[in-house]
């Protein structure tokens, strides 16, 4: 009737009135709808069901995918979330620095590890690519270190004594690496100005001291990203990703079927309005005219349409949303 099917019902409508009151159509004392009435009807009803169809098309995925998250949100994820709140006694995550916000600084770290390691290698010389390519692969390998030091320093994961190892030994490979840099970086420097190092014996320690110092800075920014319990974080990242998913599917379930009953309640005026100018052009060419046409307490006064089965199907579980308050106040 509006956007499922273009037909010139007006025109239509009017050359049918003007035919069935010629024939004195319907007879003033019928109680049943005409036959144009009735096609009207029938109209109407098919643009509800095609209305229907576009809304299951829509929805039914939709519901699906729903149904899934909210299986997973009450059986995986909420009782992964409260295990562990219960024994920790927190309710949310304890970091000081955002995850964006973490990435950032690590990568700007790696880049300034980057800086000195080119430096280092540089003494080599070698071509410029191998160059980079081996300053990367130590240049990264430190930051990941680094990573693995601040969030083992901040949630000392059990057993204690196997954390320890693994962070002594990781400090003593990378306190091995950082002055093997050192040393590299120092030769560089006094083949390209012995005069200089000899003036400044310093510098050995000063560039250690920068190394060290990158290092530190990227195990604290790791160390103060984490919370202090080992799938904490990881455990309420996961609830509340689910919870905006379903929050997302059920607003667009709750827009599609607001668009939905809204398309319906139009068609039905439509409908409506095209039986009121048959009735209305009818009744100029005649003395009489059967009694629904007027009496509004007739069932035939405003015909009803197909009933609606999909958006009444649609009762979220858990908090009531729009849809289904609207859908059990037209039950009522």
């Amino acid at each position: 009737m509006r956007r499922y099917g273009w037909f010139p019902w007006r025109p239509w409508t009017w050359w049918s009135a003007w035919l069935d009151a010629r024939k004195n159509i319907p007879s003033p004392a019928a109680t049943a709808l005409s036959e144009t009435e009735r096609q009207i009807q029938s109209g109407v009803n098919t643009s509800i069901r095609n209305a229907e169809q576009w809304f299951k098309k829509q929805a039914d995925p939709a519901e699906g995918k729903l149904a899934e998250l909210r299986k997973a949100r009450q059986e995986i994820y909420e009782p992964e979330y409260r295990q562990i709140q219960e024994r920790i006694g927190r309710r949310d995550v304890l970091v000081y620095l955002s995850p964006l916000t973490h990435l950032i600084l690590l990568a700007l770290l790696t880049i300034g590890e980057l800086a000195f390691n080119i430096v280092a290698f540089n003494i080599l010389q070698e071509p410029t690519l191998y160059t980079v390519l081996m300053a990367s692969a130590v240049g990264v390998a430190i930051p990941i270190c680094a990573y693995a030091l601040g969030i083992w320093i901040r949630q000392w994961p059990p057993p204690w004594w196997a954390t320890t190892l693994n962070l002594v030994g990781l400090v003593v490979i990378l306190g091995g690496v950082l002055t093997a840099i050192n040393r590299i970086r120092l030769a560089y420097l006094q083949e390209l100005a012995p005069e200089f190092v000899q003036a400044h014996p310093e510098l050995d320690e000063a560039f250690l001291a920068i190394n060290i110092l990158l290092l530190v800075a990227a195990a604290v920014v790791t160390y103060l990203a984490y919370d202090p319990e080992p799938r904490f974080s990881q455990a309420k990242k996961k609830l509340d990703r689910v919870n905006a998913s379903v929050q997302r599917l059920e607003g667009k379930l709750d827009q599609w079927a607001n668009t939905f009953r809204t398309e319906v309640e139009m068609l039905k005026e439509t409908g409506w309005g095209l039986m009121a100018y048959y009735r209305k052009v009818n009744r100029r060419r005649r003395e009489k005219v059967p009694r629904y046409f007027d009496d509004d307490a007739d069932k035939n006064y405003l015909p009803a349409f197909v009933a609606l089965q999909k958006i009444d199907e649609y009762t979220p579980s858990g908090p009531q949303t729009a849809v289904a308050a609207q859908a059990r106040a037209s039950k009522d």
